[in-house]
């Protein structure tokens, strides 16, 4: 028989426990020496046989204890060590007065030691042999096959006059009263470390659902992981997770998932839970109402907890299901996320009574359950949300382009009508005619520029726009924008400076749409330049990067605008009585056409002294994709 059989039948600690009594057994063998030898040493001579059985009592037991220590043949060895204490406890009180001594009680010390350092079923074994061994030493003293030797510590002493089987009664009796003792203790200690090893089970599983559902975004996954957790952690026969849905104004029930009690029940009710649901304006059901209000319920009828669910469920079904499952109460405790009620959590157990230890832990499942369910159900209505906006702005684009298309064609006619008259081919103007048909001309080019904005900002939004690279020569591309800028430049009195570093290898890009960032980010620093003022470009070509600089000592932009200034539409000065025009697309459409090359583009300001503006593009081959 292994070793693990003995331990299954004591404590935790099995080894560690043998070894002490191992210990103690010597300690006690050593003191009975050393009172033998101090208050019997004038009768030595005639109780040397009993200490020779008591000394051989000792060794029995040590050769026992070491088969048990090296497991052989356990079972054995424990009758025989049990067999030789009790014969060594016998000898004793052969010593100090046969069946008339009081130490007949040290067989129920014994037995409460067992019982104590092993358990009750030890205990009992110690019991049974003591009894039968002491019956047997009463009956050979009494019946004169062993000698009488009452010694006591002043010398011989007379035998009492008390019935024969007097002490075998009180040894039977206390032996019973200290194994049923050790029992209750026994069995107190092991219900303490059921329930330690059950509170660990639960906050293991507490530990391992928050881990869990802490990184898990998706709904689905989290209500899985609470109500696995809390079967796992609280043994609960069946839970289940109640949500409020906002859209349709219910709760919605959530099981969980291959759960063989939820086919039981589904099969039995003939409905399926994911299809259940409750109005939240249903004023019949009470225990709803409870939990709404932030209350813990406790119901021993299911029956109560389905009043006003839809599909209805007949209540005789609902006993019948709740026998045959053997569900005895039912717990649920509500979710609670920033102070309000979004759901409840269900345990149900086939036990009648649910200890406050257990609502608490699963109060803990819920809190947790609660925050995680509520950043769950954020995340989907975000995504929700962001689905809507990415249509809203896919509609947007498209309009955008539609209408933009429609708006050029009969702009495209104005220009042109307004150059012709320009031209004097329909007739000579005077002065002020010739100045209004220029305003009229230079309006119709910028509405006609911001149209063209609009729709490369359309396809480079829906991933249309493409790239149409070449070679070219890039210092000669920011001097030609210099000069098409000039009028603007030479109107507000501003020094334009250039400084192109030299031998810069030529540049594969979109020419057109280079030239389109350059001007955009030259014209913005026109803009908010007061007259006067200094700009400059330059451009160099470092570690493989194009590099190129547009500088002004404008206005400048307040540190907290610099992060938006590229966004579509925005403006550092979006008020209706703004100083400076533009749609602010400019700058948007230049962060679009730079990463569309691979490259990047930042600002750098100090408001009131002006304003950095930075972007690179790499160096590529013409065989290059983009």
């Amino acid at each position: 028989m292994p070793i693990k059989s003995l331990k299954e039948i004591t404590l935790p600690e099995y080894r560690g426990r043998h070894i002490f009594t191992a210990k103690l057994r010597l300690t006690t063998f050593i003191l009975f020496w050393f009172l033998y030898v101090l208050f019997m040493k004038d009768w030595m001579e005639e109780t040397r046989h009993v200490a020779i059985i008591i000394s051989s009592c000792f060794f029995v037991t040590t050769f026992c204890y070491y088969n048990i220590y090296r497991e052989r043949f356990v079972v054995p060895s424990l009758f025989l060590e049990v067999v030789a204490d009790t014969v060594a406890i016998t000898s004793i009180i052969y010593l100090t007065g046969g069946p008339e001594s009081t130490y007949f009680t040290v067989y129920i010390f014994y037995a409460v030691v067992a019982g104590m350092l092993y358990n009750h079923i030890v205990a009992i074994t110690v019991a049974v042999i003591s009894i039968i061994i002491y019956s047997a030493f009463s009956i050979l003293c009494y019946q004169d096959y062993i000698p009488p030797l009452l010694v006591a510590m002043d010398g011989m002493v007379s035998p009492a006059v008390r019935s024969p089987y007097f002490h075998t009664l009180m040894l039977a009796l206390f032996l019973t009263l200290a194994i049923y003792t050790t029992k209750i203790a026994n069995y107190f200690t092991q219900l303490r470390e059921r329930m330690l090893e059950a509170r660990n089970k639960e906050l293991t599983a507490l530990h391992q659902m928050s881990n869990a559902i802490r990184s898990m975004v998706s709904l689905e996954l989290v209500i899985k992981e609470v109500l696995q957790g809390v079967m796992q952690g609280l043994d609960f026969g069946l839970t289940l997770l109640i949500l409020i849905d906002k859209d349709t104004k219910t709760l919605k029930c959530y099981p969980p998932k291959d759960n063989p009690m939820v086919k039981r029940a589904e099969d039995a009710l003939g409905i399926s839970f994911d299809n259940v649901s409750l109005p939240l304006d249903s004023m019949d059901n009470t225990a709803f109402r409870s939990l709404r209000q932030n209350q813990i319920i406790f119901r021993r009828e299911i029956s109560e907890l389905v009043v006003g669910i839809m599909p209805a469920i007949p209540k005789e079904r609902l006993d019948g299901l709740q026998r045959e499952l053997g569900i005895k109460k039912v717990v649920a405790i509500p979710l609670v996320a920033d102070g309000n009620v979004i759901g409840a959590l269900f345990g149900f157990t086939t036990l009648y009574f649910i200890g406050e230890r257990m609502v608490q832990t699963l109060e803990s499942f819920a809190n947790q359950a609660a925050m995680a369910i509520q950043t769950a159900q954020l995340i989907a209505e975000l995504r929700k949300k962001n689905v809507a906006l990415i249509e809203a702005n896919r509609v947007k684009s498209e309009f955008l382009a539609t209408m933009s298309h429609e708006l050029r064609t009969p702009l495209t006619a104005i220009i042109g009508f307004s150059e012709l008259l320009l031209e004097g081919v329909m007739g000579e103007l005077n002065e002020e005619q010739k100045d209004s048909v220029r305003e009229v001309l230079n309006n119709g080019s910028n509405l006609l520029d911001m149209i063209n904005n609009l729709l490369d900002l359309a396809k480079v939004e829906s991933g249309k726009m493409k790239l149409n690279l070449s070679r070219f020569d890039l210092k000669e591309l920011l001097e030609r924008v210099g000069h098409t800028i000039a009028s603007l430049i030479q109107r507000k009195r501003h020094n334009l400076i250039f400084n192109v570093g030299k031998d810069m290898p030529p540049i594969v890009a979109d020419e057109k749409r280079v030239q389109q960032i350059v001007l955009n980010l030259l014209s913005n620093a026109i803009k908010f330049t007061p007259d006067g003022g200094n700009i400059s470009i330059s451009a160099e070509f470092k570690e493989n990067d194009y590099h190129i600089v547009i500088s002004d000592n404008g206005i400048g932009i307040k540190p907290e605008h610099l992060e938006t200034i590229f966004d579509v539409f925005s403006q550092v000065d979006s008020s209706a009585t703004r100083s400076y025009e533009g749609t602010g697309l400019g700058l948007a459409l230049a962060k679009e056409f730079v990463e569309l090359h691979g490259g990047r583009v930042w600002a750098e300001s100090e408001h009131g002294k002006g304003t950095t503006f930075n972007f690179t593009m790499p160096y590529l081959n013409e065989s290059t994709h983009i």
